[in-house]
């Protein structure tokens, strides 16, 4: 437990738990990407299983489901399907390695299953057998279906404080002024500030994201355009790329945020920006409604491109 940060109430009540042998047959890990849900799951799955948490790979008694790529195709499937469901149901019903043993089971970014797949897990979830445990990992509980969200036990998670973030930066030998930035600028996440100190590029290239949006609106729409096209690099694999774009989405819905409430003088941004553009709040709303709009369609039939235009016009020049 000691490598997770944050969640200590959550922790301790779920270490609690197992050591009462009282757990819940089925449990629902609610809140935002990169967080520690998952972190927590297999930790806790590892105190069940009496084994470290890099063992559970190859554990019988353990078994871990994630959407994975098409294997005739090699691209990103759109969903966890229902033999992926099956199997993890084939394997957690077979008798555990050790008498009286859990069979554990992790579903990450359950939002994802398919209607097939979800109906499938409702039987398992209905009729639980033996000392069985289920643990759903989602940024998106209203996805799952209300039979399901019924039959389990919703654990929500909140932000890990910054503070905690900076010094975890520091102790891996960042400078405190860099570990504060990026602290504050991963929103709670511990997931992300670990990303990027593990490749600083990918943290340089989220930095080039902000800026990138921000010029936006001193741009005219064609190379408004320019600018972001790289955003449509990936042609071959679409799935892919739809959730690249919902990422860069999520961070100009907070950019447009952060316009606002510079511009206002609050100290509640967790971008500090320099220059921000001079926008009317009526204009900032337009933005961030055409921006969730986007990010409901995007994960349907609807043109990226035809998407982002229309948050381009709401922009303006």
């Amino acid at each position: 437990m000691d490598d997770i940060l944050g969640h200590e109430k959550i922790r301790v009540h779920l270490d609690s738990l197992a050591r009462h042998d009282a757990l819940s047959h089925a449990y629902c890990f609610v809140g935002p990407e990169q967080i520690g849900k998952k972190s927590v799951a297999l930790d806790l799955a590892g105190t069940l299983l009496a084994i470290p948490v890099a063992s559970l790979a190859i554990h019988p008694d353990m078994h871990f489901v994630k959407r994975g790529l098409n294997k005739k195709t090699g691209k990103t499937k759109k969903h966890i399907d229902i033999d992926q469901i099956r199997e993890m149901i084939h394997s957690i019903s077979r008798h555990p390695m050790y008498k009286g043993g859990y069979k554990i089971a992790i579903i990450d970014n359950a939002h994802l299953l398919s209607a097939a797949a979800s109906n499938a897990l409702l039987k398992t979830l209905e009729e639980p057998r033996g000392k069985t445990c289920i643990f759903l990992v989602t940024h998106d509980q209203s996805a799952l279906l209300a039979t399901i969200r019924s039959r389990v036990t919703d654990i929500f998670f909140s932000p890990v404080p910054a503070i905690q973030i900076q010094k975890m930066l520091v102790d891996r030998g960042f400078d405190p002024e860099q570990s504060t930035e990026m602290a504050r600028v991963s929103l709670g996440k511990p997931g992300r500030a670990l990303e990027w100190a593990g490749d600083m590029s990918i943290y340089d290239a989220y930095k080039e994201n902000v800026h990138t949006f921000v010029s936006l609106f001193d741009k005219s729409f064609h190379e408004k355009r320019a600018a972001i096209s790289e955003m449509f690099g990936d042609k071959t694999d679409h799935i892919a790329a739809r959730q690249l774009i919902d990422a860069r989405l999520q961070l100009w819905q907070l950019l447009a945020r952060d316009i606002y409430l510079t511009q206002i003088g609050s100290s509640a941004s967790a971008h500090y920006l320099d220059s921000p553009p001079r926008v009317s709040a009526g204009q900032l709303l337009h933005i961030q409604a055409e921006i969730e709009q986007a990010r409901r369609y995007i994960t349907k039939n609807v043109h990226p491109q035809l998407l982002i235009d229309h948050i381009l016009l709401a922009i303006g020049t």
